[in-house]
C-alpha cells in the first residue's frame, strides 16, 4: 500500500486550490510524444518535432475548443524530455531537449489566451524502452527509482512555478492485489504525501491528483493528499458527480476519457475520428458542469501538433453549446428596477450597542456601502447607466430560526406588495441543526412557500446563496428549492473556510459573534459570487 507521511499532509479538500478548476468547466487532455503519428503513418524525429512544434496554432485550436485548461503530456512512453533537465541527464543522457524548452513557449502561447497549463506524467518503466528502465533502476533498486522521481517533481516545480497550475499524475498503482498482475507491479513504494509537496515545489498552489486505480474509481488513499481525482473512463461510464467534492478522498470530482483516439495517443496510421456522438458530449459536459465538477477531453496530437480537423468540428460545437450561452448571457445588460434582498444579520441589522454593534448595515462591514447588499446596488446601479433601483433590505431571522411556524401570509404580505423583479436570498445561518429528515422536509416546504409568496403573480429572477458557514443539509435544501422553482443558486461555501473573509482578520471586536461575520474581504466575496450568477443568467 502507498505510504502516507502524516507529517507532510496538505488539506486539499476545502477547494481553494481548485476553486479555479471548478470554475473552469472543461478543458483539454492533449496526449503527444515521441511514438506520435501523422495520419499517413509518417513520423519526424521527436526532437525535431519539439523544435517544429507551433505552439500558436495550438493555443488557437485549444482556444476554438472553448477549453480553460489543458493538460498535456510531458512524459508518456518513452521517457524524453521536450526541455532541458539535470536530473534526466543524469539518469538518461540524451533524453532531454537541447535546443528548445516546449512547454516555456506553451505557456506564452496560453497565458495570453486566458488558458492554464498542467502536466501529464507517466511513472512506470518497461522493457519496451530499456535505456529508462535500467537507467532508473526501476528493476533492482527501486528507493533510487523512487528519490530521482522527487527530484524529477521538484526540478520541473521549480523551473516552471506559477506558470505550472497542476499534475495528473499515472501509474500509481503501487502493487495493488485488486489490480491484473500485468499492471499491479507498475507502482513503485513512494510516500505520496512527500511526493505532493515535491509536485508542489515553487508554486504551493498547484493543483495535484495520483491515478492509483487503473480502470477503477473509489480509492482514498489521497485523502488529505491530492486535490482532484484522477477520474478515468467518466463518459465512458457515464458517470456523474453527486456534488463537488464527491472525488476520491473527498477531492474536487474531475473526470477525463480517450475521446477520439481510443489509445489516447495517435500511434497508428489513420485519421483520428471522436469515438463518441456530439449531442452525447456535450449533455455529458454540462452534467458534470451543473454538479460543479470538471471534465478534460483527451485530444491525440498528431505527430506534426495538430489536433484533428474532426475533433475539432466536436470540439467547436462542444464550445458552442457549453461556453456560447454564457458569454451570449455575460453580455446582455443587466437590468432590475425592483430587488428584494431577504437575509439575516449579514444582510441588515440594528444597532446592538452590548455585543458593540453600533451600526445599521449588513454585520460586520466597515462601511454601509462594504455591506454585500450596498455593493450589489452600485453593481446594479452601474450596469443600468447610473439608475439606481429600487430596494427593500429585510432581515428575516425570525423565519430562520421559528421556519416550521412562521405566518409568512401576514409577516411578509408587503414583501409580495412590493413586487420585486429580483429575488435575493441569503439565509439558513440560523436555522437550528437539520437533523431529522422531518425537519429537512419541512424546512424545504417552509422555504419553497416564502420564495413563491413573494413572487406573488410575478416572475422576478432569483437568486439563492448558500451559507456563509456551510451547512451541507441547508446548502442541499437550498438549492433543491431554488432548482424546482427556476432560480439560480450561488455556492458560497468555499469562503467561510478561508480566514481571510471574516471580520476579525481585520480588526478587533468585544463580541465573538460579531467577529464572525464577514468583514469587508468577505462581503465583497460574496457580492462577487452573486454578481456573477447575475451576469450569467440566462
Amino acid at each position: 500500500m502507498a505510504t502516507i507521511g502524516a507529517s507532510m499532509l496538505v488539506h486539499a479538500g476545502d477547494g481553494m486550490r481548485t476553486d479555479w478548476f471548478k470554475d473552469a468547466g472543461y478543458g483539454l487532455f492533449c496526449s503527444w510524444g515521441s511514438k506520435s503519428v501523422n495520419a499517413d503513418g509518417s513520423k519526424k524525429d521527436y526532437y525535431t518535432a519539439v523544435n517544429e512544434f507551433d505552439v500558436n496554432a495550438f493555443a488557437n485550436q485549444v482556444e476554438e475548443a472553448g477549453a480553460k485548461f489543458v493538460i498535456f503530456t510531458i512524459i508518456h512512453e518513452r521517457h524524453e524530455l521536450a526541455f532541458p533537465s539535470a536530473v534526466m541527464d543524469s539518469i538518461c543522457p540524451g533524453h532531454t531537449s537541447t535546443q528548445r524548452d516546449l512547454y516555456a513557449d506553451m505557456y506564452t502561447a496560453l497565458h495570453a489566451k486566458g488558458i492554464r497549463m498542467m502536466f501529464y506524467w507517466n511513472m512506470h518503466a518497461t522493457k519496451e524502452e530499456p535505456d529508462w528502465h535500467d537507467g532508473s533502476k526501476w528493476a533492482t533498486d527501486k528507493a533510487w527509482f523512487v528519490q530521482k522521481h522527487y527530484e524529477l517533481a521538484e526540478e520541473i516545480g521549480n523551473r516552471y512555478g506559477d506558470k505550472l497550475a497542476g499534475w495528473w499524475l499515472d501509474h500509481c498503482y503501487d502493487n495493488d492485489p485488486r489490480l491484473p498482475a500485468d499492471v499491479r507491479n507498475w507502482g513503485a513504494k513512494f510516500d505520496f504525501a512527500k511526493y505532493a509537496a515535491k509536485l508542489r515545489s515553487g508554486n504551493t498552489n498547484r493543483i495535484v491528483t495520483f491515478n492509483f486505480r487503473w480502470k477503477f474509481w473509489g480509492c482514498d488513499w489521497g485523502k488529505g493528499i491530492m486535490d482532484f481525482q484522477a477520474g478515468e473512463d467518466g463518459l465512458e461510464n457515464n458517470w456523474i458527480p453527486a456534488s463537488r467534492f464527491a472525488g476520491e478522498g473527498g477531492t474536487q470530482w474531475f473526470a477525463c476519457d480517450a475521446t477520439d483516439d481510443p489509445n489516447w495517443m495517435h500511434v497508428k496510421p489513420g485519421v483520428i475520428k471522436p469515438r463518441y456522438a456530439t449531442d452525447r458530449v456535450i449533455s455529458y459536459i454540462r452534467n458534470v458542469i451543473s454538479n460543479q465538477g470538471v471534465y478534460a477531453y483527451n485530444c491525440a496530437l498528431y505527430n506534426n501538433g495538430k489536433i484533428a480537423e474532426d475533433t475539432m468540428v466536436q470540439l467547436r460545437a462542444v464550445k458552442k453549446a457549453i461556453r456560447g450561452d454564457a458569454v451570449a448571457s455575460a453580455s446582455k445588460p443587466v437590468s432590475s428596477a425592483r430587488i428584494l434582498f431577504l437575509g439575516n444579520s449579514i444582510t441588515h441589522h440594528p444597532p446592538k450597542p452590548e455585543i458593540g454593534w453600533t451600526n445599521t448595515f449588513g454585520m460586520a462591514a466597515s462601511a454601509l456601502e462594504k455591506d454585500y447588499v450596498h455593493l450589489l446596488l452600485k453593481l446594479f446601479t452601474d450596469a443600468a447607466g447610473g439608475k439606481a433601483p429600487e430596494a427593500q433590505i429585510r432581515n428575516i431571522a425570525d423565519f430562520e430560526r421559528e421556519y416550521a411556524t412562521f405566518p409568512i401570509a401576514t409577516k411578509f404580505k408587503e414583501l409580495a406588495e412590493f413586487k420585486a423583479d429580483t429575488v435575493i436570498l441569503c439565509i439558513a445561518e440560523n436555522v437550528p441543526k437539520l437533523a431529522t429528515q422531518a425537519e429537512q422536509d419541512r424546512f424545504k416546504a417552509a422555504v419553497k412557500e416564502l420564495l413563491v409568496f413573494v413572487k406573488g403573480s410575478g416572475s422576478p429572477a432569483t437568486y439563492v446563496r448558500s451559507s456563509f458557514w456551510p451547512d451541507g443539509v441547508k446548502d442541499r435544501i437550498l438549492k433543491q428549492v431554488c432548482a424546482e422553482l427556476g432560480g439560480t443558486f450561488v455556492d458560497i461555501s468555499r469562503l467561510g473556510s478561508d480566514p481571510k473573509n471574516y471580520a476579525r482578520s481585520e480588526r478587533k471586536f468585544s463580541h465573538d459573534g460579531v467577529a464572525g461575520h464577514p468583514g469587508d474581504a468577505g462581503m465583497a466575496a460574496i457580492a462577487e459570487a452573486i454578481w456573477k450568477a447575475v451576469q450569467e443568467r440566462k
